[in-house]
């Protein structure tokens, strides 16, 4: 057996490490990261058991997932801001406390209304600490090879997190039942609180004038639940009804203050001269339509396997390991590649590519069949493009801009993935329903599973589309004219 060489060795020694304190720290961000993460798909193995314990229809079930989902994109921006103003450590601290008041409203909910409003609760808790805790990870690791290893480490858990709060969630229910899922979580976010104090920096708060932008947060906040309960209402009463024309105008108009809003506000939650950057629109795009072709399939396949192929919470949280495992590996190998240079855009756009197919896989589903043959295939090449989108369209966000702007930048990158997967299940429950019609026969309802996993691989194909072109504008945009956008941008 040969001996290292002497370079080798050298390497090695050379090769940065983290400090016991960083260790810590890191540890803490990225179990922060993980329940925020994890929760907006931890209760879908549990939803068959909510949906019979609370009397919860089918589409009004959704609910229950996109509540989350809402409140966390809507105060993503608003918990960016208040990081760039305040101690991060004290932003970080105040959202997993309520994080965690959510979950315990949560895991003794009498009523789906009960239980809504917990979910809202976990969502605006994790939009406060995950901006800290990129804010934080910026701040403690120093630019170079230390920090790209913790943005590895960042992202890969966030990825499998995502799948991974699922196996968690169908694993509780199964032993404990759907509230022990909200316990744990209670729980966990305790711990995560406790240790925020010791091993994370204060972070240094604003010494300039201090503004928060309240009215931008509330215009976005009120005006993305407006227009998907005008969808969800339309695939039950039509478009034509005021319980859809309301909202959805009422949805419209507060989008449109947002803009005017942002546009004129001296200090606003989006600096709207960001939405120049194509390497901005294209990580965008890419968490848009990633995350809601995604999550619009983790909500149908529990329901898939549970309802039609007879699966317990806990075979359907198992088949999802490949998937869990597969983001996790590829995930770290995608951030070695963006270290080796190799382009952020042929990363995005072969993701999506890889997740458009998983999509297409699933319409293969039969009522009765073999998981190795119509779900397994299908959950690792999911997971493989999870894997290589998400950290590509971290990085993209990130370094399209200013360091003193990238903390708003990633709050509108996981901003965008909350809107994408709010407003595809959304859609995609209404195609399905309408698909399904009256008939609760397992044909029928399969039925319009297939359809919603068609409409979800187009919607995710088209986002490789707009990535491809986007990449293209910008290879064909002069040199000079990129520069001094950029320029521009850092300057504001």
């Amino acid at each position: 057996m040969s001996l290292p060489s002497d370079s080798t060795t050298a390497e090695k020694e050379q090769r940065p490490r983290f400090s016991t304190g960083q260790r810590w720290s890191l540890t803490v961000i990225a179990c922060a990261v993980g329940l925020d993460a994890s929760s907006v798909a931890v209760v879908n193995a549990a939803l068959p058991e909510i949906g019979h314990n609370l009397v919860i229809s089918a589409d009004a079930l959704q609910w229950v997932m996109t509540a989350y989902a809402i409140a966390f994109g809507g105060f993503l921006l608003f918990g960016g801001r208040l990081t760039d103003v305040f101690s991060r450590r004290l932003v970080f601290a105040i959202g997993v406390a309520v994080f965690v008041v959510g979950s315990l409203v949560a895991a003794v909910a009498p009523t789906m209304v009960v239980l809504v409003v917990g979910r809202v609760l976990q969502g605006f808790g994790a939009a406060l600490s995950m901006p800290a805790s990129t804010a934080l990870l910026y701040e403690i690791f120093p630019v170079g090879a230390l920090r790209n290893r913790a943005l590895g480490t960042y992202t890969a858990v966030a990825g499998g997190s995502f799948s991974g709060g699922l196996i968690l969630g169908g694993l509780l229910a199964n032993w404990f039942g759907w509230r022990a899922v909200f316990a744990f979580t209670a729980a966990f976010g305790c711990l995560v609180l406790i240790a925020s104090r010791p091993t994370l920096p204060a972070g240094a708060a604003s010494t300039g004038r201090r503004q928060l932008d309240i009215l931008g947060a509330i215009t976005i906040t009120l005006g993305i639940p407006a227009l998907l309960f005008a969808v969800n209402h339309a695939s039950e009463a039509g478009w034509g009804t005021a319980g859809t024309v309301v909202p959805l105008v009422l949805g419209v108009l507060l989008l449109a203050a947002f803009v005017v809003r942002e546009s004129r506000c001296e200090q606003p939650l989006l600096p709207l001269r960001i939405l120049r950057s194509r390497q901005i629109l294209s990580a965008t795009a890419t968490a848009f339509v990633s995350f809601g072709g995604v999550l619009g399939m983790l909500f149908f396949i529990p329901l898939y396997m549970q309802d039609i192929l007879g699966f317990t919470p806990l075979q359907s949280a198992l088949a999802l390991l490949a998937q869990s495992i597969a983001v996790i590996v590829c995930a770290n190998l995608t951030v070695r590649m963006l270290n080796s240079k190799v382009s952020h855009w042929k990363l995005m756009a072969v993701g999506l590519l890889l997740i458009a197919i998983a999509l297409l896989s699933f319409v293969r589903t039969p009522l009765a069949g073999s998981y190795w043959l119509y779900l397994f295939p299908g959950f690792v090449v999911l997971g493989v493009g999870v894997g290589v989108s998400t950290p590509a369209m971290t990085a993209s966000s990130l370094n399209a801009v200013a360091p003193e702007q990238r903390g708003i930048a990633g709050a509108f990158n996981v901003t965008a993935q909350q809107a994408g997967a709010s407003v595809a299940t959304v859609i995609l429950v209404a195609v399905a329903v309408a698909v399904t019609g009256p008939s609760t026969a397992p044909a029928d309802v399969l039925s319009g599973y297939h359809v919603a996993f068609w409409t979800a691989a187009g919607l995710v194909a088209l986002g490789a589309l707009v990535v491809s072109a986007l990449a293209l504008f910008q290879r064909r945009e002069p040199e000079a004219e990129r520069l001094s956008r950029t320029s521009e941008m850092h300057a504001g």
